[in-house]
């Protein structure tokens, strides 16, 4: 999620702003708030704390993101954003980064492990066995109920497929304000979301 968007023309926002393309466009509508990214940061930020559980509870389940957001994200839910709609965002940020993509995730995980002071969590990630169904992105998809089955199960025949996703000049505008005046400060929100995603990407969905 990249604040550079706030107040972006519908083109700039479509080349720059992936996240928004997860979103359905009633969701969207005319104009997207600081406080609803704040919220869909928070949903994202859920969905990486469940990651990192043991068995069913770290299945990132509608109900088990609901159930550690334990009522934050009023404004995400209140204007019709679901679970569903970040975690197909997370799913293809992991799909993009893995071997079906540019494979970078994987090679900074490696490049981080290998370091003199190596972060414990790449280590283990690094480690980590190698599955027949690591790049199975499309039955991630469909156990979680996602929409968007179709647009994994074409992506993993010829990575790139983006059919599903709305044209640039139905994308709207972004507003620089809130409901409750909050301010965009630096790159903070950026900060957030890129950390949260990291964190998703840890819990090899």
């Amino acid at each position: 999620m990249d604040v550079g968007t706030w107040g972006a023309t519908a083109t700039e926002v479509y080349e720059s702003e992936q996240s928004i393309l997860h979103l359905p466009r009633d969701v969207r509508g005319s104009r997207i708030t600081m406080a609803f990214y704040k919220d869909y940061i928070a949903v994202v930020r859920a969905i990486a704390i469940v990651l990192d559980k043991p068995g069913l509870a770290g299945v990132p389940s509608a109900a088990n993101v609901e159930g550690e957001l334990r009522g934050q994200a009023p404004r995400f839910f209140g204007k019709g954003g679901k679970v569903e709609h970040a975690m197909d965002y997370v799913l293809q940020a992991a799909m993009e980064q893995s071997p079906l993509g540019d494979g970078t995730w994987d090679d900074m995980q490696r490049e981080i492990a290998a370091a003199d002071d190596p972060d414990p969590d790449a280590v283990a990630y690094a480690a980590m066995p190698i599955c027949d169904n690591d790049l199975a992105f499309a039955d991630v998809a469909e156990r979680l109920e996602l929409d968007t089955v179709g647009r994994f199960r074409a992506s993993e025949r010829q990575y790139g497929e983006t059919d599903d996703f709305p044209d640039d000049d139905v994308m709207e505008g972004i507003e620089d304000e809130d409901e409750d005046d909050m301010e965009l400060k630096d790159r903070r929100i950026v900060d957030s979301i890129v950390e949260a995603l990291r964190e998703a990407r840890r819990g090899r969905v």
